[in-house]
C-alpha cells in the first residue's frame, strides 16, 4: 500500500516514524486493542481463524483473556540452554509496521510504494 494509504488508516494509532528509514509503526496492545484493530479492519473476527476438528488460532491481544495452557515447545525451551536474544515483539501487542520501497527503472524513473508487516503472536484453542 502507499504511504498515504497507510497513513489515512492507521494515522491516529502511529507511535512511531524514523526520518532516516521512513519506517512507520503502530502498537496495539491492552483490553481494548481487539476493539480498535476490529474496528480499524471493520471485521469483529479479524484474529480468529477456524480449522477442521473443533480448532481455532486467536491473536493474542490481551493476556487476561487467554487461558494458560503450557505449550510442549515453551516447556522444552524452559530446559534448554537460554540464549540472550529476545523477541523484538512483545506478547499480547499486534505491531503494524509500514516500511516504503523505491524502485528505478533502466532511464531513472522512480516507483514507490510499500510494504505492510503485521507482527503478532497467537493462541490455539479447541471448541466443545
Amino acid at each position: 500500500c502507499t504511504e498515504s494509504q497507510f497513513f489515512a488508516t492507521f494515522g491516529g494509532y502511529i507511535h512511531y516514524f524514523s526520518n532516516k528509514t521512513r519506517v512507520y509503526k503502530c502498537i496495539f496492545g491492552g483490553p481494548d486493542s481487539s476493539n480498535k484493530l476490529a474496528q480499524i479492519f471493520n471485521n469483529v473476527n479479524w484474529g480468529t481463524k477456524y480449522y477442521n476438528g473443533s480448532e481455532m488460532i486467536l491473536v493474542v491481544t490481551n493476556l487476561d483473556d487467554i487461558e494458560m495452557e503450557e505449550n510442549p515447545l515453551d516447556r522444552k525451551r524452559k530446559y534448554a540452554i537460554n540464549s540472550q536474544k529476545k523477541s523484538r515483539y512483545k506478547r499480547g501487542e499486534v505491531v503494524i509496521e509500514w516500511k516504503p520501497r523505491l524502485e528505478k527503472d533502466a532511464k531513472g524513473n522512480k516507483c514507490e510504494d510499500g510494504f505492510l508487516h503485521v507482527h503478532f503472536w497467537i493462541t490455539k484453542k479447541r471448541i466443545i
